[in-house]
């Protein structure tokens, strides 16, 4: 369970669901994707009403937007946001690539020698 808070012990975010780590891992890596509701659950293998109750909270923090066409409610990243970027490094150096990929648990699944992969992991 990991729990955000801005300096003023008001939380921000909290990444105990796993429906929340899975909407914020693909619109992080997808920033340009703007999905509505039931194609995003078949995406991410996740039930229709929890995404829903999921977005509609994540759109309450300011996360996200939407915006109806037609009959279905498309959910996109609220660029304009001022803490996005913020909210983003977080849940990268959180759940992000880099990190799984130093997971030894995570590369064996994948079946690839850790030497290449952290050949191409940019040195910081």
């Amino acid at each position: 369970m990991v729990n955000y808070y801005h300096n003023h012990g008001e939380k921000i975010i909290s990444l105990r669901s796993k429906v929340t780590i899975k909407l914020l891992d693909y619109y992080f890596f997808n920033p340009e994707a703007e999905v509505y509701i039931n194609e995003l659950a078949r995406i991410l293998d996740l039930d229709p009403k929890n995404t829903e109750i999921k977005l509609k909270e994540l759109e309450k923090e300011g996360l996200f937007k939407s915006e109806f066409r037609g009959k279905q409610r498309y959910f996109f990243l609220a660029k304009d946001n001022s803490v996005l970027k913020h909210y983003r490094q977080i849940f990268l150096n959180t759940y992000g690539i880099e990190k799984r990929l130093k997971d030894k648990k995570f590369i064996e699944k994948l079946k690839i020698s850790e030497s290449a992969i952290f050949h191409y992991i940019p040195r910081i």
